[in-house]
């Protein structure tokens, strides 16, 4: 009986894990940023953070090995629009992303951007307008809030795109640029990387309220099972939420 029971359990464990992964699927590539710390950038060649390490245990849960690579933010999307990858992280929801790829129903995290000057220089903000004829820096592709992004569009502002925060910050100091958009985690901890927690202040008022970044499956990646695949992940990151998985994460890298 002792013999039986055992045998039952194993049985009974086999079918639960095969349940929760999708048979056989390859493993899953995606791309994401090379230089967002903390939650996505590269160290010792292999892409880590906070989003990483939340997208290689959605793939654990789900049973399927994934590949995760770390690029400048332009090439990521450029990849997920061909299919050369089979998704990206972390996305903002906008209607030119929806057009290619398929957003999961929950964030990875939520940005708060911020407009970052020289301490000195600082300037009300409290509406996009107040932004009107300033050099402001950005990170390459960043895509802020429909209203910020449609004030640059009709140059209210100009936009002084770098590929890295540390560049933009270079550029503020040396005064070639009168402030940086940025993400608020990410500004802090490379200005206490810098030693500049000093010479460069955060304007108080956020240029939007937090907005979700999210998991995306490219719409024209040959994965197999797509709709098994995205429904599993989706279920997976919302149990990650309610069982304290993500603020786990979180506190590693934000504590």
């Amino acid at each position: 009986m002792k013999y039986f029971s055992v045998i039952l359990s194993v049985c009974i464990l086999f079918f639960i894990i095969a349940g929760q992964s999708v048979a056989g699927q390859r493993a899953l590539v995606f791309a994401t940023l090379n230089n967002f710390s903390p939650f996505a950038d590269i160290s010792n060649g292999q892409a880590r953070g906070i989003d990483v390490e939340i997208v290689e245990e959605i793939c654990r849960r789900i049973g399927v090995p994934c590949k995760i690579h770390a690029l400048p933010w332009k090439r990521v999307l450029v990849r997920v629009r061909h299919g050369e990858v089979d998704g990206g992280f972390a996305a903002f929801k906008t209607p030119s992303r929806e057009e290619y790829a398929i957003f999961l129903k929950h964030p990875l995290h939520y940005s708060r951007f911020n407009i970052f000057t020289r301490k000195g220089n600082e300037f009300t903000f409290k509406k996009i307008d107040d932004l009107n004829g300033l050099d402001i820096g950005i990170k390459l592709g960043f895509k802020v809030s429909k209203e910020f992004d449609n004030a640059a569009a009709a140059d209210k502002f100009v936009l002084q795109e770098v590929e890295t925060l540390k560049a933009n910050i270079g550029k503020l100091m040396l005064r070639r640029i009168d402030c940086i958009a940025s993400n608020y985690q990410e500004t802090m901890l490379v200005l206490k990387e810098l030693n500049l927690q000093d010479q460069v202040i955060c304007l108080p008022h956020p240029i939007m309220p937090p907005k979700g970044a999210y998991l995306v499956i490219s719409k024209a990646s040959d994965m197999t099972n797509k709709k098994q695949v995205f429904d599993k992940m989706n279920k997976a990151l919302k149990t990650m939420n309610e069982d304290g998985t993500i603020k786990r994460i979180n506190d590693k890298y934000l504590r």
